[in-house]
């Protein structure tokens, strides 16, 4: 009976302490759910009121005070209150299902998570202003109200009343200035660290201070950093003036070194600093005439001057009497210049490139020869290397340049032709000197224009995702388009650009702010504030259009679209954001997309690009089923393409470090894609030379990111690939080169680098009529005359009948045809060979006869030779489109029939193509004789030619030939390749490689 007894007791002394233990558990659980840590004492307040909250922090009266409560409509969430400009906004911290915090913030800002309250409001400290909410958290408002938690918590830190106080007043400082590490260590060396160097600061004075150094050492890897950059650029300065290396630099690693040595390290640069300035100093004055009064000199100014050169072209002799030697101006230009021989005039503040070159002039041998633009004042000098000062020189005055002529069969060989000068050659050191002189001329051109309009437009077009980060370092290079690649010459990089389109996805912060900083960056450099021409964005997608304030007024049609693609087409990041306008009467679309992962989204892939060419309604809404590449003259498409690389990890990162990026490009999916004619068929990528931009480690330059994990026990391998490009598309015969591909290196906080693209793009005015009152009332004599149209249609059947729609402001507006009159048979495609693959495959409906000659709205050369016709292919018993194409007027300006093949296209897959012989007829001789003179200019983007696209006078009806004094001819470009003769540095042609059609005459002479 005793041991049952005793059982029973036992039995229930266990159910006692387990309840016991219970109950514990539920208060100490309710305690941390209450007060999440002790830091949460100074913002947290518990359950009190919306008005009480409005209360206390108006009371405080600082824009930036935050505190934080328990939510009145959700008991597990809380309330973050902040107060800004006498109002107290509302943030709302919801837990997700893993327990999670974060804060519902403004649109298009990352959500960051956060295991406990505290991590979450240290973060938001840290990241100031960048954070998505309507101020930066600045001063926390501690909790004035009594009770059990905060007692508590107060009882535990009464013990140790110095880091209290140092608590209180980190609390009350503005730690938004600083990065989230320092923040961190800071309140570290407060919370712990603090107590203990003060106890031994009390016995060994300052040197009691270990945890205090340490703690700023730690913090010193920028200034160490900057210090290696700076002791770096003074080393190149002192061999690029004084041809050796800075023997005085310490060449001691910082790394590991105490405060104090860095800090002498610091106060060193300075006497560095003033011993280069002395040296470089004496360099440049032994370069400086300063004698003005040579004998020489004088001597040879009184020769003359050439007949026709506005400079004399005297000669300096041995130059004795100057203090000036060949040898030094030799040295002067080999060491100053930097990258290619070229060097700098002394005494000049704007940017004036030498380019050493073998000139001859008719029959003359080669001689050497120095040349120097000056795009200040719209000059051309030719130095020899015995004059001393640029009053000696000649100089050719910009509107004397009347063409240059790039040679194709000798890359290094160009041609000057000037009025009242023979035509002069000159032989360069390597083509990329040729082609920097060839922009610098465009540009000194196209600044001392005479015109009221401009017919070249500068474009700069930049991608870039940034991974929810704020840029560390300036966005400058990036703006200027230098990095690797092909960058812009340091000689060019000082121009700014007329237009800038920005293209960012998972962009940090808001709108304004990053408007405000591009703004603020571009004013600092070029001294120009720049108008805002467009700003849209959702979710991480942006797209930014500035604009020079003086072209703004120039823009008309502005409009833009969102499409997304993410889940249900709502949500999600990805999508394309799109923009368009017309300047003056040439039009722009430009595009930001951010594509699905292309491995996981291949099935997609084809129908999701179609479905964002339909999507994308941007045009003509009175055009049926046509797309950007039809509506608009120029369209240029960035973004984050998520394209990959195929292949093994090790073979590409071994190419990676040979440099192999041509082998590499091959694996390139999207260029894959484009060579298979499955996905943006129709655009065109200048070529690649820099390094893949996706995936880095964070914060590290140049230190790829290939294995990320996704578990515990499981990696997912990112292959280096070239996620982020920038493609164009063009219609057939408009300038666009392309003068600048390349990627920024420096950028490094995102997993991506920034990608930026610039182009020359030729612009045309809005046509009006030389005599309006005769053009009213004059019947146009020409007219666009056909022999006959077939076109091959891929997945149509030849028991339907088809029609030609054909648009455009040139013939005012919408001409239709007739039905087809017939088909041609397969095998008569066989035996032509026109197409070989599949000739069952496709049907060839054709028009002869039926089609009267097209009645033109003018006879204006110089408005046809930049006008296009859309061709639209219909069925006329479905009334579907089959295809579409643009069709260029300007090959078509000839007596003879010309033949035309173009592609036929439906939201970017290919239908097709038409074939036709066609040409604009003139019966008058004022049209010849127009057409003359439209030939005889000479456009901004016409000076520069290749020697492939000029005639001489005779050899063409409408070559035009000019007087000259000294009997040589003008080059005139040949019909229908203007714009080919217009490459002014691509190096290439310069046509727009966009257009897959081709042109071919049929009498070349005739032409």
């Amino acid at each position: 009976h005793e041991h049952e007894a005793r059982q029973i007791y036992l039995y229930k002394l266990g159910s006692y302490i387990k309840s016991l233990f219970t109950n514990y558990f539920s208060a100490v659980t309710s305690y941390l759910r209450k007060a999440p840590s002790a830091m949460s004492s100074w913002y947290f307040h518990g359950a009190i009121s919306r008005a009480e909250t409005e209360e206390v922090l108006k009371k405080a009266g600082k824009d930036g005070s935050f505190l934080v409560r328990n939510s009145a409509s959700m008991p597990s969430s809380y309330s973050l209150c902040i107060l800004f400009d006498g109002r107290v906004h509302q943030y709302r911290i919801i837990k997700d299902r893993d327990g999670l915090l974060f804060i519902q913030a403004e649109k298009g800002v990352e959500e960051r998570k956060y295991p406990q309250l505290d991590g979450l409001i240290e973060d938001y400290l840290a990241r100031g202003g960048h954070n998505g909410l309507i101020t930066a958290l600045k001063f926390a408002l501690p909790c004035s109200k009594g009770g059990d938690w905060y007692e508590l918590e107060q009882s535990v830190y009464n013990d140790d009343p110095l880091t209290n106080h140092f608590k209180l007043q980190l609390q009350r400082l503005d730690l938004s200035i600083l990065d989230g590490n320092l923040v961190s260590q800071l309140r570290r060396f407060v919370d712990c660290r603090l107590l203990h160097d003060a106890v031994r600061c009390k016995e060994n004075g300052k040197e009691g201070l270990l945890f205090f150094r340490d703690m700023l050492r730690d913090s010193t890897g920028a200034l160490i950093r900057e210090v290696r950059y700076f002791e770096l650029l003074l080393e190149l300065i002192s061999e690029l003036f004084c041809g050796t290396k800075a023997s005085q630099l310490n060449k001691r690693s910082l790394d590991g070194a105490d405060i104090f040595e860095l800090l002498e390290r610091v106060s060193s640069l300075k006497s560095q600093y003033e011993k280069l300035e002395d040296k470089v100093c004496d360099a440049l004055r032994s370069f400086l005439v300063t004698t003005p009064e040579d004998p020489g000199g004088g001597a040879a100014g009184e020769a003359g001057a050439e007949d026709g050169a506005v400079a004399t072209a005297s000669s300096a002799g041995s130059g004795g009497g100057s203090g000036y030697c060949p040898q030094a101006f030799q040295l002067s230009f080999e060491g100053g210049g930097g990258g290619g021989g070229r060097g700098r005039m002394p005494h000049s503040n704007i940017t004036k490139p030498l380019f050493e070159v073998k000139s001859s002039s008719g029959k003359l041998s080669q001689k050497d020869l120095f040349l120097m633009v000056d795009p200040g004042q719209g000059r051309l000098h030719l130095i020899k290397p015995n004059q001393i000062s640029l009053e000696q020189t000649t100089f050719i005055p910009h509107d004397k340049i009347l063409r240059v002529i790039k040679s194709t069969t000798n890359k290094c060989l160009l041609q000057l032709k000037c009025e009242h000068r023979k035509k002069d050659s000159f032989l360069f050191r390597d083509f990329r000197e040729r082609e920097l002189f060839c922009q610098l001329v465009t540009h000194m051109r196209r600044t001392h224009s005479r015109e009221l309009d401009p017919d070249t437009l500068s474009v700069f077009a930049g991608t870039w995702n940034m991974a929810g980060e704020w840029p560390r370092w300036s966005l400058l290079p990036w703006l200027k388009s230098i990095g690797s690649g092909k960058s812009r010459d340091p000689a060019l990089s000082s121009i700014p650009h007329d237009l800038y389109a920005l293209a960012t996805q998972e962009s940090s912060d808001t709108e304004r702010k990053w408007e405000e900083h591009v703004k603020k960056e571009l004013e600092l450099a070029f001294g120009i504030e720049y108008q805002t021409l467009h700003h849209s964005s959702f979710w991480g997608l942006r797209l930014l259009l500035l604009i020079r304030p003086e072209y703004k007024k120039k823009v008309t049609d502005l409009r833009s679209c969102t499409l997304r693609t993410g889940f249900t087409n709502n949500l999600g990041a990805r999508g394309v954001l799109a923009a368009a306008f017309r300047f003056n009467a040439t039009s722009f679309a430009f595009a930001n997309c951010h594509l699905p992962t292309w491995p996981a989204r291949q099935a997609k892939r084809d129908p999701l690009l179609k479905e964002m060419l339909k999507g994308l309604n941007l045009g003509d809404r009175t055009l049926p089923d046509c797309d950007l590449t039809h509506e608009f003259d120029h369209v240029i498409w960035m973004g984050d393409f998520s394209c990959r690389l195929e292949g093994n990890l090790g073979s590409i990162e071994q190419k990676l470090r040979l440099r192999s990026f041509g082998s590499l490009l091959s694996r390139d999916q999207l260029s894959a894609a484009r060579k298979a004619r499955e996905a943006f068929q129709q655009f065109a990528e200048e070529e690649i030379l820099f390094p893949p931009t996706y995936r880095y480690e964070k914060h590290k330059r140049d230190q790829w990111a290939t294995c990320v994990p996704r578990g515990p026990a499981n990696q997912r391998v990112h292959l280096p690939s070239w996620s982020d490009r920038v493609l164009t598309c063009s219609r057939p015969h408009l300038f666009i080169q392309c003068t600048s591909y390349g990627c920024q290196m420096d950028q490094d906080v995102s997993d991506h680098k920034p990608v930026f693209a610039s182009y020359y793009v030729g612009v045309v005015c809005e046509y009006a009529p030389k005599n309006p009152i005769a053009a009213a009332g004059l019947h146009c004599s020409n007219g666009l005359r056909f022999e006959f149209v077939t076109a091959k249609l891929r997945g149509a059947s030849a028991r339907h009948s088809y029609q030609l729609n054909f648009y455009g402001p040139c013939i005012g507006g919408r001409f239709d045809s007739a039905p087809n009159t017939h088909f041609l048979p397969s095998e008569d495609l066989e035996r032509t060979g026109c197409w070989k693959a599949a000739p069952d495959a496709y049907i060839c409906p054709v028009w002869q006869n039926v089609l009267p000659p097209l009645e033109l709205s003018t006879e204006d050369p110089e408005y046809l030779e930049d006008a296009h016709l859309l061709v639209r292919v219909r069925n006329i018993d479905t009334d579907e489109t089959c295809g579409a194409c643009i069709v260029s007027l300007r090959p078509l300006i000839s007596d003879m029939p010309q033949a035309v093949d173009v592609n036929l296209t439906l939201y970017g897959e290919e239908r097709g193509c038409l074939l036709s012989h066609c040409n604009i007829t003139g019966s008058t001789d004022q049209w010849r004789s127009s057409l003359a003179r439209r030939r005889s200019k000479t456009r901004t983007y016409e000076l520069v030619a290749m020697d492939t696209d000029t005639l001489r006078p005779g050899e063409g009806d409408g070559a035009i030939a000019e007087d000259d004094d000294e009997g040589d001819e003008e080059p005139v470009p040949a019909p229908g390749a203007a714009s080919s003769a217009a490459a002014a540095s691509a190096g290439g042609d310069g046509r727009s490689p966009s257009s897959s059609s081709s042109t071919s005459s049929t009498d070349s002479a005739s032409t």
